[in-house]
C-alpha cells in the first residue's frame, strides 16, 4: 500500500504547484483594464491528478471522474414510497470499478468525495443525505443494479453498464486542508463535518492541518510530505481491501 501514500502525496504537491501558477498567471494577464475573479478551478484539477494517481496504483481497474449512477429496474409505485425519482442520479467525484469475469458488469469498489477545503461547505444541505439514501437502497438489496453512461472507449452499443454496489463498498472523503478562510469558525465546521460523513460511514481524510493551506503561494511540499507520512496507516485503512 506505499502506492497509495505517493499517489495522495504527488496529487497534493501537484495541486500546491498548480494554485501558485494559477495566481501568476492571473497577474500577468490582469492590466490596467482587465481585472479577473477567480482562477481556473483546482478543484477540477486535484480530482484529475489524484485519478492519473489512482490509476497508477489500480491499474485493472477504471477510474471514473463525476459519472452519472442512475438506479435501473424498479417501479413506479415502489420509487413513490421510498421518496426516490425516476431520474435521480449520484455523481460521485471519483469511483473505482472493478471489471468483472464476464467483462460485461462492473463492481463498484469504492467512492471517493473531495472538499479543497471546508470554506463553502454548506452543512445544512441534504445533497448528502440524498446521495446516501440513494446508494443504501442499492447497497441493500432494494436496487442491486444501478448504470452509468461510460465513454465512447466502451466496446457497448448503448453506452450502458450494469454496476453492482456491494455491501463492502469504501466510501473516503479526502479533505486537502483544514485550513479555512474563516480561520475563527474552522475547527467548529470541520469537526461538524467529520461527524456528520461518519455517520454516513465515510472515512475522512484531513490531508493538511489548519497550518497549511495551498493557496498560501508558498513552497508547501516539505510540509505536505511530512503530514502524509503522519497519516500512513490512516490512508492505508482507508483504501485497504480495494
Amino acid at each position: 500500500m506505499e502506492d497509495i501514500i505517493n499517489a495522495i502525496q504527488s496529487a497534493v504537491i501537484s495541486l500546491d504547484k498548480e494554485a501558485t501558477k494559477n495566481h501568476k498567471e492571473k497577474l500577468n494577464f490582469d492590466s490596467v483594464n482587465i481585472h479577473t475573479g477567480r482562477s481556473s478551478p483546482l478543484s477540477s484539477f486535484f480530482e484529475k491528478e489524484l485519478s492519473k494517481e489512482l490509476s497508477q496504483v489500480f491499474p485493472n481497474y477504471h477510474i471514473h471522474i463525476d459519472y452519472p449512477l442512475r438506479l435501473l429496474n424498479y417501479k413506479k409505485e415502489k420509487l413513490k414510497k421510498d421518496g426516490v425519482k425516476r431520474s435521480q442520479a449520484i455523481y460521485p467525484d471519483i469511483m473505482i470499478v472493478k471489471l468483472n469475469k464476464d467483462k460485461k458488469t462492473r463492481l463498484l469498489k469504492a467512492i471517493i468525495e473531495i472538499k479543497l477545503d471546508l470554506g463553502h461547505l454548506d452543512l445544512k444541505s441534504d445533497r448528502i443525505k440524498q446521495k446516501e439514501n440513494l446508494l443504501k437502497k442499492a447497497s441493500y438489496g432494494i436496487f442491486n443494479t444501478i448504470v452509468g453512461a461510460y465513454s465512447k472507449l466502451e466496446q457497448n452499443k448503448n453506452r450502458i453498464i450494469n454496476v453492482t454496489i456491494p455491501k463492502s463498498l469504501k466510501k473516503n472523503f479526502i479533505v486537502v486542508t483544514k485550513s479555512n478562510q474563516h480561520k475563527h469558525k474552522g475547527k467548529l465546521k470541520s469537526k461538524s463535518f467529520l461527524n456528520k460523513m461518519e455517520k454516513y460511514g465515510y472515512k475522512v481524510i484531513f490531508i493538511l492541518d489548519e497550518n497549511i493551506h495551498f493557496n498560501t503561494l508558498e513552497n508547501n511540499q516539505k510540509a505536505i510530505k511530512k503530514r502524509v507520512k503522519l497519516l500512513e496507516s490512516e490512508i492505508k485503512s482507508a483504501f485497504s481491501g480495494i
